[in-house]
């Protein structure tokens, strides 16, 4: 199934249509005179100071089964250890016997090619130029130290500014070489067989599958999606790639389809790269979405505004498929993490569906946010850094958004924990920590009540979660999390700024078991009661009022709070919090809010 939606890609794109030719990272671009002399050295993919080198297209390939023969090398375009014999310094006399072998027969195509454009071309300058280049192969490699190149940094040459994969004379010598090797293969008995991926017949199956670059965890020079190694997989004789027979041509199209999409995509996490595309073209760029870019989501779902039809409404009735691909790499081998496969309006619904779940309205009360980044909600159920997070983590909630499927339990008991160690301690912090966390809040308590709607425990009460403040809730542990915030204004109003207050010091205990600590608390805040009606009766009786219409829907103090009770109990305390401040913007006669 996936690879057929990478071949649907490919042919849509028009990826993969030459099996002999695909796409290349190459570094360094080692440009030639007609005469083959040294012109310069270009670094390719240069931006804001960084060498990242670029991806060429139409570059000569050779087959991964024929490239593991430890006397091949590519056409052309190779590592600068295969072209110039430059092994690496630690290199054994085994590997460095490999590199010689490699560097020769990449030079015999060179001069293979040149006796060939003599023959069928009428200007062989550039084959000319090419094999004569080789005797400036100590220059060049020089030059490529000094630059701070690596041997294993692909490079490629252009002869009088031309570059040399793109000429037609090197695509009609390359095209004529293979396919004489494939007649010649053919008439030997190459290996026939159904193509999983098409279900047609093919005269060739391909034995081995050449690599996708840039997947997280694979190795630098890439690794395949289909690979059978492992005495474990080759039952009934199948190994090589019979396992999961592919046609050579097919295998070019999915190959050079997910290449692009894995360079289009995104990473998630340290372990995961994710690609996202669609069966037809959608004028969306669906990594803005998820991310919440003011201007995709404005395309999506709020364009009616501007007097336009959003997204959302010219998908509605017009089916066009979307898939989404979570790809991991072990060394020499990718694993499939997700495959989701759905439709364009569908998608579109359960994002939208995603940020009105997040919808929490922010600390001050001014305004319900929901817009939230992914990667804001992920960090903030961490303390600092990412490789805090569970692995799986990031890609389970993106798929969550796209799916309108509910999250792990893990990332409601992460970002519960995280609130109640975050309340604790923030008179430890300093200023600038103290904003971080703050900011923080929001995005945890938004990220929370996701989690509670869609929880598959106390759904009715979940369920019933509002973006502010709902003074009608009976939910006890949302009405607990209201006291404490009413017991906290108390204490401010009664005493001002103080290191570790109420919060800082019972949070935790409270959110988790109201029932032993609310009694301790309730006669601490008649004390702070008393000594408020000596600075301010109308704050004391306002306090009053708020603690007689919590504690009127409360028939009894809960001994202990589940997850999702705790949960509850924080988006109570943070709508209370954020209520007390939009009172005090309104009415500037009582003290600031904390």
């Amino acid at each position: 199934m996936i690879l057929q939606r990478l071949i649907e890609y490919a042919d849509r794109e028009g990826l993969g249509q030459d099996k002999d030719f695909g796409t290349k990272h190459v570094r360094w671009l080692i440009e030639l005179d007609g005469k083959g002399r040294l012109a310069g050295l270009t670094p390719l993919g240069v931006k804001e100071g960084k060498h990242r080198g670029e991806d060429l297209v139409g570059v000569p390939e050779t087959p991964q089964n024929e490239m593991q023969s430890p006397k091949v090398a590519n056409f052309l375009v190779d590592s600068a250890a295969r072209v110039l014999d430059w092994p690496s310094p630690d290199a054994d006399d085994r590997e460095r016997k490999k590199i010689g072998d490699k560097h020769l027969y990449f030079w015999t195509l060179i001069r293979e090619f040149s006796g060939w454009s003599r023959k069928h071309a009428k200007d062989d300058r550039a084959a000319g130029a090419l094999l004569a280049s080789r005797k400036d192969l100590k220059l060049i490699r020089s030059r490529l130290e000094k630059e701070k190149g690596r041997p294993t940094d692909n490079v490629a040459f252009s002869v009088a500014g031309r570059p040399c994969h793109e000429l037609q004379l090197t695509r009609r010598f390359w095209s004529d070489r293979r396919k004489g090797l494939a007649d010649h293969s053919a008439a030997e008995g190459a290996l026939a067989g159904l193509d999983l991926a098409t279900g047609t017949l093919e005269n060739h199956i391909a034995l081995t599958h050449n690599k996708i670059r840039g997947v997280l965890g694979a190795n630098s020079m890439g690794a395949p999606l289909v690979s059978n190694d492992k005495a474990a997989f080759q039952s009934y004789g199948l190994d090589a790639g019979l396992n999961a027979p592919v046609g050579i041509s097919a295998e070019a199209k999915y190959r050079a389809a997910l290449n692009t999409l894995v360079a289009n995509g995104k990473p998630l996490g340290e372990e995961t790269t994710v690609a996202i595309w669609t069966k037809k073209k959608i004028p969306l760029d669906f990594w803005a979405l998820i991310e919440a870019d003011e201007g995709a989501v404005r395309q999506a779902f709020d364009a009616p505004i501007t007097g336009r039809p959003d997204v959302l409404r010219l998908a509605e009735g017009k089916p066009n498929d979307f898939y989404a691909l979570g790809l991991s790499g072990v060394g020499g081998r990718l694993m499939i993490r997700s495959w989701m496969e759905s439709t364009v309006e569908d998608v579109l619904r359960n994002v939208r569906s995603w940020f009105d779940h997040l919808a929490i309205v922010s600390q001050y009360g001014d305004r319900a946010d929901r817009h939230f980044k992914l990667w804001a909600l992920l960090f903030a159920i961490v303390r600092e850094k990412a490789d805090e997070l569970p692995p799986p983590l990031p890609l389970q909630l993106l798929m969550c958004a796209l799916q309108g499927s509910a999250p792990p339990r893990v990332a409601l008991e992460l970002a519960v924990r995280r609130n109640a160690r975050a309340a604790a301690g923030m008179p430890s912090l300093s200023d600038e920590d103290q904003a971080r966390e703050s900011s923080k809040l929001t995005a945890r308590t938004a990220l929370m009540k996701l989690c509670l709607i869609r929880s598959q425990q106390d759904t009715e009460v979940n369920a019933s979660m509002k973006t502010q403040l709902d003074s009608e809730q009976n939910d006890p542990a949302y009405l607990c999390g209201r006291l404490l915030a009413v017991m906290d204004r108390l204490q401010y109003l009664a005493l001002g700024k103080v290191g570790a207050g109420v919060v800082e010091r019972t949070y935790g205990a409270a959110s988790a078991t109201p029932g032993v600590v609310f009694g301790r608390l309730f006669r601490g805040a008649q004390t702070h009661i008393s000594k408020l009606e000596g600075k301010s009766g109308g704050a004391a009786e306002n306090v009053r009022k708020d603690f007689e219409e919590i504690c009127g829907h409360l028939q009894a103090w809960p001994k202990v709070l589940t997850l999702e009770g705790q949960a509850r109990f924080a988006l109570g305390f943070y709508h209370q919090k954020a209520d007390y401040r939009r009172r005090s913007q309104e009415s500037k006669a009582e003290p600031d809010a904390r």
